[in-house]
Parts: C-alpha cells; sequence; structure tokens
C-alpha cells in the first residue's frame, strides 16, 4: 500500500499498535514505530538504485573508505546507502534467522544512518519483538506499506521547507535544527538525508549548555519552534547564570525567567541568532503556552524579557490559537511572531489576533488533540488561510463571525496596539503610620513576643561557661526593663498617647531621669509592645519629620505606561486615601500581553423568565417519564 495521505498513515500506525498490544505498554509503542518508520522509509527511498549500489560496492569495496562512501553515494543518488543485499522483503525469507539478519541489515548502512538508528536504541526492541513473537508480523507490516512518498517527519523544519518551495521553486534553503532528545534529533536527521539535505547541520544537544550554532556564520533568516511547555531548567542553572552575567554579549542578557519555565529562554536564544536589519533581518515564529504573556510582576525575568522584546520593536503579533491542537496537552496556547524587518505600517505596533474559534473537530482523538485547524481540504474550513488573511490585513477590530457555543457571532478577531500600551508603571503606594502608646500592664507583658526582648536571655556565642554568664546577664537586662515600665505604669498608665513624639519625649526623659539607658533596639520592641493602631491618632514621623509608612496599609496601583502617574495618583488614589503618597523609589517598569483581557466580551447572564420556562419544561419532561416508568 502507498501511503498518499495522512490518514492513511495514521489508520496504518494504529494497526502496529494493535500488533503491539499486550506486550508493550501503550506509551512503549514509540519505540517500535518511530525507528521502523524511519528505517523503512530509507529502504523505499534506496529501492531504485539497490542493484546499482551493490553492483559498484563489488568494484570499490577494497579501496579507501571515503572512496567508497562517495562512489555509492553517487549511484544511490542520495547522501547514504546500504550495501546488504537484503531489504524489508528478503528479510521475511528466512523467519528463524530474523532478528540476526534485520540487525545485520541495519549495520550495512552508511555511518551517517548507522548513526541515527543507534539513537533509537532499535536493538534492544530487535530482541524484544523477537523474544515476544511479534518481530515477523511487525516487520511483515511494513514490508507492505510504501513510504517512499513525502510522509516526512521533519515536523515544522520540513513544512516550512515544502511551503516555501510551493511559493518559489528555485528558493535556495538551507535547513538547520537542534533537539536535545534522540528519537526527534533520528527522525529530523533522517529527514533532512532522504532529502538531500545536508543532515549535518541538524545537531543533538541541549541548545542551552551546547549551543550547535555558535560561529558568526550561524545567522539564519527564518526560525521556527515549538519548546516543551514548562519545562524546567533547574539542570542548566549554573551555565545559564554564568552566561547571563555576560550581559547582551551572551544569549541571555535581557533576564531569566523563574526556574520552572524555560519558555522566554528558548526565545532569547532564537533572537540571538537573528540576522542584523542591514543584512536583511530575521522572522521568528515560536509556540508558547499562556505563561509567557503575563508571568511575573514588574522588575522580574519574565517582564523584563518582555520589556526587552517589546521596546526593541520586535514583537510583531502574537495569535491565540484553539485548545486541545496538540497531542500530549489541551491547554492554551498562542503563536508569536517576531522580527526586525517590521513593514513600515507595523512599526512601533503589536497586533493580537483572537483565532480560538478557527478549529474543527476531529473524528477521532489523539491523546489530548481533539482539535485542528481547518486547511480547505476534505470537506474542511480554510481557517488557516483566513487566519493569515486576518494578520496580513492588519486591521483594528476586524470582526468574523464565528461559533460560540453552538451560536453563530460576530466578534472582533483582530486587535491593534502601540507598544507602549502593554507597558505600565507599579507603584507602590504609601499612608502613614497613626498609632497610640500607653504603658499599661496587658501592653508590658506583650513585650515577651518581641524578639529582641527574649533574644536578651539567649546566647550563642562563645563557649558554654561564658554563654551562661551572658544568658543570666540577659535575663538581669530583661527584669530590669520591666521594673523600668512598671514604674511608668504606676505614673502615667492613664493616659492614652495619641501622639507619637509626645511618647517618645516622655520615654527618653524618663530613662535620663532614672539613669536607664535603653538600646535602639530595646527601644525600638518597647515601642512596638506599648502600641495599637489608631487612625484617629496623629502621624508618626521619623528623626527629619517625614511620616513613617505603614507597612500593614501600603499597596500598589498598576499604571498604564501612556499616562502620567501624577495624574492617575491624583485621579485614583487620593480622592479615597488623602493621606496617601508615592514611594518613587520603589517604582518600576513592567511589560504583560493581556491578550484575554483584549477580547473579553461581556454576556450578560439570561432573562428570568427564560431560566423559569426551562426549569418548567425540564420538570415537565421528568414527571412525563416519571408516568411512564408508573
Amino acid at each position: 500500500m502507498t501511503v498518499q495521505t495522512h490518514q492513511q498513515l495514521a489508520s496504518f500506525i494504529w494497526s502496529i499498535c494493535n500488533l503491539l498490544r499486550g506486550p508493550y505498554k501503550r506509551n512503549e509503542y514509540r519505540k517500535v514505530i518511530l525507528p521502523l518508520t524511519v528505517l523503512r522509509r530509507f529502504d523505499c527511498i534506496l529501492a531504485p538504485t539497490k542493484a546499482e549500489v551493490l553492483e559498484k560496492y563489488e568494484k570499490v569495496k577494497e579501496r579507501p573508505d571515503k572512496v567508497v562512501q562517495s562512489q555509492l553515494c553517487s549511484v544511490a543518488g542520495m547522501d547514504f546507502y546500504n550495501i546488504s543485499k537484503l531489504d524489508f522483503s528478503r528479510l521475511l525469507d528466512d523467519p528463524n534467522h530474523l532478528a540476526k539478519n534485520v540487525a545485520g541489515y541495519i549495520s550495512a548502512f552508511s555511518t551517517n544512518v548507522r548513526d541515527i538508528m543507534d539513537r533509537f536504541s532499535f536493538g534492544e526492541q530487535i530482541a524484544r519483538m523477537a523474544e515476544k513473537n511479534l518481530l515477523y508480523e511487525v516487520i511483515k507490516a511494513f514490508a507492505n506499506i510504501d513510504l517512499s512518498p513525502a510522509c516526512g517527519t521533519g515536523g515544522m523544519l520540513s513544512i516550512a521547507e515544502e511551503y516555501i518551495r510551493s511559493l518559489n521553486a528555485k528558493a535556495s534553503l538551507h535547513l538547520f535544527g537542534q533537539d536535545w532528545n534522540d528519537e526527534a534529533w533520528a527522525i529530523c536527521r533522517s529527514d533532512m538525508l532522504i532529502k538531500g539535505e545536508n543532515a549535518d547541520n541538524i545537531v543533538l544537544g541541549d541548545s542551552f549548555e551546547k549551543d550547535g550554532f555558535t560561529e558568526p556564520q550561524h545567522k539564519f533568516d527564518y526560525m521556527l519552534a515549538n519548546p516543551p511547555f514548562g519545562v524546567e531548567w533547574k539542570q542548566q542553572q549554573k551555565f545559564i547564570e554564568k552566561e547571563a552575567e555576560r550581559g547582551y554579549q551572551g544569549r541571555f542578557g535581557a533576564g531569566l525567567p523563574r526556574v520552572n519555565d524555560g519558555a522566554l529562554l528558548f526565545l532569547q536564544h532564537m533572537i540571538s541568532k537573528m540576522r542584523s536589519s542591514d543584512e536583511g533581518g530575521s522572522r521568528i515564529g515560536i509556540i508558547f503556552n499562556g505563561s509567557p504573556l503575563f508571568t511575573g510582576d514588574a522588575g522580574s525575568g519574565e517582564s523584563e524579557i518582555r520589556k526587552w522584546i517589546i521596546t526593541n520593536d520586535w514583537l510583531e503579533a502574537v495569535v491565540a490559537l484553539p485548545e486541545q491542537l496538540f497531542y500530549n496537552t489541551g491547554i492554551s496556547t498562542y503563536l508569536w511572531i517576531l522580527s526586525n524587518r517590521k513593514e513600515p505600517e507595523r512599526k512601533g505596533m503589536i497586533q493580537l489576533i483572537d483565532a480560538r474559534q478557527f478549529y474543527v473537530k476531529m473524528r477521532k482523538s489523539l491523546g489530548n488533540k481533539r482539535n485542528e485547524i481547518g486547511d480547505g481540504t476534505s470537506g474542511r474550513p480554510e481557517q488557516i488561510g483566513e487566519i493569515t488573511r486576518i494578520y496580513s490585513n492588519f486591521r483594528h477590530d476586524e470582526t468574523r463571525e464565528v461559533s460560540i457555543e453552538g451560536r453563530l457571532k460576530k466578534r472582533s478577531v483582530s486587535k491593534i496596539f502601540k507598544n507602549e500600551e502593554f507597558g505600565f508603571y507599579k507603584i507602590t503606594v504609601e499612608r502613614p503610620r497613626r498609632l497610640n502608646f500607653a504603658f499599661t500592664e496587658e501592653r508590658i507583658a506583650r513585650l515577651e513576643n518581641e524578639p529582641v526582648f527574649q533574644k536578651l536571655a539567649t546566647s550563642q556565642k562563645h563557649k558554654e561557661d561564658q554563654r551562661l554568664a551572658e544568658t543570666e546577664a540577659g535575663k538581669q537586662r530583661q527584669e530590669e526593663i520591666r521594673t523600668f515600665l512598671k514604674g511608668l505604669a504606676k505614673i502615667h498608665g492613664e493616659i492614652l498617647f495619641s501622639d507619637s513624639e509626645q511618647f517618645l519625649n516622655l520615654l527618653k526623659s524618663q530613662e535620663r531621669k532614672a539613669d536607664f539607658r535603653l538600646d535602639p533596639a530595646e527601644r525600638k520592641a518597647i515601642v512596638a509592645a506599648l502600641s495599637e493602631r489608631d487612625e484617629t491618632a496623629e502621624i508618626c514621623r521619623d528623626g527629619k519629620g517625614d511620616p513613617e509608612p505603614d507597612p500593614e496599609l501600603r499597596d500598589t496601583e498598576t499604571v498604564p505606561l501612556t499616562e502620567e502617574i501624577e495624574e492617575y495618583f491624583k485621579r485614583e488614589v487620593l480622592p479615597h486615601v488623602p493621606d496617601a503618597w508615592i514611594d518613587e523609589k520603589k517604582t518600576k517598569v513592567g511589560y504583560e500581553i493581556p491578550l484575554n483581557r483584549h477580547f473579553y466580551v461581556y454576556e450578560p447572564p439570561r432573562e428570568l423568565e427564560q431560566i423559569e420556562a426551562d426549569i418548567k419544561g425540564l420538570e415537565a419532561s421528568i414527571l412525563a417519564l416519571l408516568k411512564e416508568v408508573v
């Protein structure tokens, strides 16, 4: 059978899964299907030249390896070859030695293919399938399917190449990629070999610690990525933090996100590979979950990275995609489009596109993947083209009819904002501390709970004998303070002081009168114990006469970057708290992209009469059902 459609390939894969069910768990099917798909593709691609390659090999096999490789690749018409007399169909001729022959067939490939198969660790699966009497049936199934057409597994890289060539058949394309996962690397590398691309451009390794493209010429016109969502970078933390210390000489100069989500590290890595605008610039497409849009407050790593991207005018658009698009997650996803070669009308602007309703239900779910975006084939709507047109039109508040809860409604699907509209000031609003004071027994007793007072009776320094002496001295000091305060209580216990300055002056004068000196820490503990918050009291002031802020009344406000802070403060804060002020030293600038907020449409609840009618209708139907039962 020749595979012509994705549906045919999916049906074939399910048939293999049915063969493996039992000896293999569901999450292990890929250990067999992926390497055999790649191996069968190599087998199909080499089939037309198989005889010529074998004939040529007999003539050149005694010559140096480089000569042999060059000659055989030339005959095969590919960058790889196989010198075994076996192929998938001939493997089935000797069922008793099938495991040995499959291993031998793989070892007869050129080195570049063997490297790929080694990354799949397929030898283990050959032995396992042979033990469970599965190997023959699985090889037979793959032998009966033709995988020579473009059913590639190179993902976005391959599809992007096909699309560009459909637009310009003469385009000069050079494909590069890197992946840490052995299987993903092997699949992509095999795809590049089959397509005649330079497979050495597909690098195996961690992009963070082992950047595969460090040379000056490694700048790219177009970049695509679908990095894992919420990936932790704790394992690479030391390396990444060290590179971040290099500032913009390294890849992570803009900032570091929290360690449990490295999404914005991937984006910084890609931005470091952009060509300069003088060299033609670059464009980037990357898929994220919602976290990079808004996670992190002003001044955080995430906010600083967004600030860096937006103030450099690199963010062109963000597209909200439908849910349940991916096999291993059903969460909301977003496509970010970045460029340092924006069209004139897009400069200083960011387009937000709401494409969450542009999907069709799949006939059969694949894990969490239940939806797909229609491509105009097989009776599906042309939703990919429609999203592209909305992006190209670049119009604010462009509307479309979309299906919401089964009903067609007109909704805005495109909004355009200036870069600075995504920025904000986070200001700290302080209010003055107002306290009253009293020398009552109840308040004096609170001193026992003050940490500074408690520490007087403990010592962590010196040797044991000296610690005991210090502890005794501390207890004696505690008793002296208690006695001093009880004496003041007898004289001033009935007075409620509403002015902190008056209270402190009295305390200091009584210290001098009693020839009893409190150090600043002890005095601070006493003030904390003897005070209570009182909105009617006078404002507490510091040594300079400035109001002291009350930490418990401290608040923050978010002010749009497009607005004057003072005007906002006068309008939104002072009418409610006239004694407030801004601590300007704490003001920070943050950036976020609240896409959902911009597309939110209030849906009023239904009228009570409608709800009541529905309830009565349900009651009537229930009663009718009960009558049938009775």
